[in-house]
């Protein structure tokens, strides 16, 4: 099950935990654009929710799993696993604000597509069918040089002579 937490202003943190990688999505938006980067780590299963974590200059994911504990550090849109112990002392991270992790709800379903009908004309998808129109003999015709209105039955235009065979 994926999680979502807003980390700032316009900047949110999808966590999901799929086998042994933890998978996580950094979105980035602002007034007309959107930025977003994914990464994985293999970091073993979950054996706990994750902590999320702020400091003044960067995010930490303290992830529980089965090969113990993990953090991951993300800065901007970089993003590390870090083993070390030099990021901050266990005390430090214990007293920095968790931020509220959430399940995120699934997407619904996209609804089937419905035929199109744009007046005479209309297209459907299921077994391909295509219609333009009114395609009876009571159509109206016009002459191909200069555009008048003819009737079915002439052979040439009354305005400007043209052969319409």
């Amino acid at each position: 099950m994926p999680y979502v937490s807003e980390l700032g202003t316009g900047q949110l943190v999808y966590l999901e935990n799929q086998g042994e990688q933890t998978i996580f999505t950094i979105v980035n938006s602002s007034a007309g654009q959107q930025q977003q980067s994914s990464n994985s780590f293999t970091t073993g299963t979950w054996t706990a929710l994750p902590q999320i974590l702020q400091t003044s200059t960067s995010v930490l994911l303290k992830i529980f799993t089965t090969r113990g504990e993990q953090v991951i550090q993300i800065r901007g849109n970089s993003t590390t696993v870090r083993t070390d112990a030099k990021i901050l002392p266990l005390e430090e991270i214990e007293s920095i604000p968790k931020v509220n992790l959430e399940p995120m709800q699934p997407m619904q379903p996209m609804q089937p597509m419905k035929p199109m009908n744009m007046g005479g004309m209309s297209l459907k998808m299921g077994n391909m069918e295509m219609s333009m129109g009114n395609t009876d003999s009571t159509t109206k015709r016009f002459c191909s040089n200069c555009g008048t209105s003819v009737k079915s039955g002439d052979r040439f235009c009354s305005s400007c002579g043209h052969n319409l065979s």
